[in-house]
């Protein structure tokens, strides 16, 4: 690494260069319980495309010294600029300042000691240094420290800020890296979130986007077989350019009761900071206290644990929760469906209503009847080799359909509320759905929110 500056009069700026912050550290866990410090007191940020730009943090002291200033952060060509503007220092002594990963007031990995500065007379200091190599500031995940080092070589930290956007102090953090990302693990309040149709029509949400793996992007309301009480978010940053990382795959487990339970992560973005803050998560269900979390990307996974939850709200069943709109063709009709998400200890589970699918299959001249729980198609003789294929498998739920009168398959059902008209209705999986057309002859295509319902193709 290669130092040179120049010393010079308070006023004018001293640049230092260095090299790009090393990637050699192993995957390790630090803990969480973020709530808003005056570390971060009135941060002054600017946005792009794939992280934040610029960074202005105010200095908190973790003594009682008097130290103090500001420290800028800027994204250029040459790589990240970290300018200082520092007074209150001891005259003639050195300092140094030090880029680390996580999150105040916990204490994270060091990523990157900035060259050592010395105070002039008067006991200030102002310069700068280059990260080479950084292409963005993540929205949060990093935090700066002023340290001397002691004679045994033990950095005394005199100051700390955190880089970012400020979290709200009901929102647990958890910030872990592996050998290629960052990753910043949220648990806050329940979140709204929409499609971009919904977004342009002037909703308020956290906007969901496609993703690979992911057919049909939806918020969860159900999650383990209670109602959804916490938004859980999974920021994945590049720990080399500091970059968000986009159209992942990521697998994120809840560890809870010694049951792993799968989170049907969805990608999306808030509106204030568009997509710098690029996520991934779902609405799920926590109790207070701490949680853990398993994420895996590719060949990579980390346990994030001791996340605060927070309280969450006294009745959590009775938030409201938006439909999510398919769009449902057939025979050259289209038709508008409200889908929900929920989850189980093993799966991410698509929920389908009922008498929407009816309305659809009238379209193809398919009459059926629904009374208590059962669902009569008395025109149609099943396929024969779905037919065997189906009577192979234990039957089993609380919904049974008929084939001219024959009961042919039960599917597990769940009375929810239709979103459109406001009335309790019967849902079932896509999963359950996509089989019971295939007995009728009728295949259901998923493609994003774009349904088809079309003749199998024989």
């Amino acid at each position: 690494m290669k130092v040179s500056f120049n010393a010079r009069p308070r006023g004018q700026k001293k640049r230092l260069y260095v090299l790009a912050a090393s990637s050699a550290l192993a995957t390790t866990t630090i803990c969480s319980a973020f709530a808003p410090m005056s570390a971060t007191a009135s941060p002054q940020y600017t946005v792009g495309p794939v992280g934040l730009t610029s960074d202005t943090v105010t200095l908190t002291p973790t003594t009682k010294s008097a130290l103090s200033g500001d420290i800028t952060l800027d994204v250029n060509k040459s790589g990240l600029d970290v300018s200082y503007h520092l007074s209150g220092l001891q005259p003639g002594k050195s300092y140094d300042a030090g880029l680390f990963q996580g999150m105040l007031p916990k204490q994270g990995s060091l990523s990157q000691w900035l060259p050592k500065f010395t105070a002039t007379r008067e006991g200030t200091w102002d310069g700068s240094a280059v990260l080479s190599g950084v292409q963005a500031i993540p929205e949060n995940g990093w935090y700066i420290s002023l340290a001397q080092v002691k004679s045994n070589g033990t950095p005394n930290i005199l100051a700390n800020a955190n880089i970012g956007v400020p979290l709200p102090s009901n929102v647990g953090v958890a910030t872990v890296w592996t050998k290629k990302y960052l990753i910043s693990v949220q648990i806050g309040p329940l979140a709204t979130m929409i499609t971009k149709a919904q977004a342009k029509a002037g909703m308020k949400g956290e906007i969901m986007v496609s993703s690979p793996g992911v057919s049909m992007p939806m918020m969860a309301s159900n999650f383990d077989g209670h109602a959804v009480n916490h938004h859980l978010e999974v920021h994945i940053f590049n720990r080399q350019t500091g970059t968000v990382a986009m159209n992942l795959t990521p697998k994120v487990d809840v560890l809870l009761n010694g049951k792993t339970l799968s989170v049907p992560a969805v990608a999306m973005y808030g509106q204030r900071l568009n997509t710098a803050d690029y996520h991934y998560g779902n609405n799920v269900y926590l109790p207070s206290g701490s949680a853990s979390i398993r994420i895996s990307i590719g060949s990579e996974t980390v346990d994030v644990k001791g996340i605060t939850v927070y309280n969450a709200p006294a009745s959590p069943a009775t938030v409201k929760m938006l439909p999510h709109i398919a769009h449902v063709s057939v025979s050259g009709k289209t038709f508008e469906m409200p889908v929900l998400t929920s989850a189980t200890s093993n799966s991410a589970v698509t929920d389908v209503p009922l008498w929407y699918i009816m309305q659809a299959l009238e379209t193809l001249h398919i009459r059926s009847t629904w009374h208590d729980g059962q669902w009569n198609f008395p025109s149609i003789q099943p396929q024969t080799m779905s037919m065997s294929s189906s009577m192979s498998m234990p039957m089993s739920g609380n919904v049974s359909v008929s084939f001219d009168g024959k009961v042919i398959e039960t599917m597990q059902g769940t009375i929810a509320v239709d979103p459109f008209s406001k009335h309790k209705t019967t849902f079932v999986s896509l999963a359950s759905l996509q089989n019971l057309l295939g007995m009728a002859g009728l295949q259901c295509n998923v493609s994003g929110s774009d349904w088809t319902i079309v003749p199998a193709q024989k």
